[in-house]
């Protein structure tokens, strides 16, 4: 009997970042829902439900932030894995104060994002470190 893959939401407005995150997930998770702006990626959080959401900070219509307040006064129960370019480590700390569970750096994602799904699956908060 095969474990369940645990489900990923992907949100954000660059194509590239999308085909590669979906290359660095597509054996290890089932990717259920693909968004390019802020309030996509609320719809398919709240009726997709996946474990995990990857969720770009700067996106059109909604912001990853302002998805993030509102995930939480939902109380979804999707873990929430903020992903950007910038490496402001007061953005991350506000993201995690906000409610996310991660903070992945683009530049950083190809060695970070699995090991912050991974962590935040347990429990966790991981925040990648600018170098």
């Amino acid at each position: 009997m095969q474990l369940q893959k645990p489900t990923i939401v992907i949100a954000d407005d660059n194509e590239e970042v999308i085909r590669q995150v979906m290359l660095l997930l597509d054996h290890s998770y089932d990717l259920i829902g693909v968004c390019h702006d802020g309030e996509q990626a609320l719809s398919a959080v709240t009726g997709l439900h996946p474990d995990v959401v990857v969720l770009d900070i700067a996106m059109p219509k909604l912001g990853g932030l302002q998805v993030v307040g509102r995930l939480q006064t939902l109380k979804t129960k999707s873990k929430i894995i903020m992903l950007t370019a910038s490496e402001d480590q007061d953005l991350a700390n506000g993201a995690i104060e906000a409610g996310a569970h991660g903070f992945v750096l683009k530049r950083r994602m190809h060695s970070d994002l699995q090991k912050a799904i991974d962590a935040v699956m347990h429990g966790a908060i991981f925040i990648s470190q600018a170098s």
